[in-house]
């Protein structure tokens, strides 16, 4: 994909992007997140869907919506890729000790108090 003249360049992230080419904006898509063991009628459905996360520190960028969190950290020891509602409940955990990672398959595992559990994430952005 080409770069659109209004791109916008954050602040350099070096292990994963050239110098200068770091964006400002990253689009964090989840899917496939389903019902755990925990999950009840009554209660929200996962959070699947494109979220366009700001960059907050050199490697890290977030989204942060009136009830959901989503955020891709792709420095500093690994890869962490996650989605929450307000911090509340862990709809979507992905880490792994490799830095600069842009997909991975939900970490929660299933279990009698888990409400939500599989789906994949994957971490778009212009370059």
């Amino acid at each position: 994909m080409g770069i659109a003249e209004d791109f916008d360049y954050g602040n350099d992230c070096p292990k994963c992007f050239p110098a200068g080419k770091t964006p400002r904006q990253v689009k964090i898509a989840f899917a496939g997140i389903g019902h755990g063991q925990g999950w009840r009628p009554w209660m929200p459905e996962a959070n699947n869907g494109i979220y366009l996360a700001t960059q907050v520190d050199f490697c890290k960028w977030w989204y942060v919506g009136p009830v959901i969190f989503a955020s891709w950290t792709a420095n500093g020891g690994g890869t962490v890729i996650g989605l929450s509602d307000g911090g509340l409940v862990i709809h979507f955990a992905f880490t792994s000790i490799f830095n600069c990672l842009t997909s991975g398959a939900n970490q929660i595992v299933d279990g009698p108090d888990v409400i939500f559990v599989g789906g994949h994430a994957r971490v778009v952005y212009q370059s």
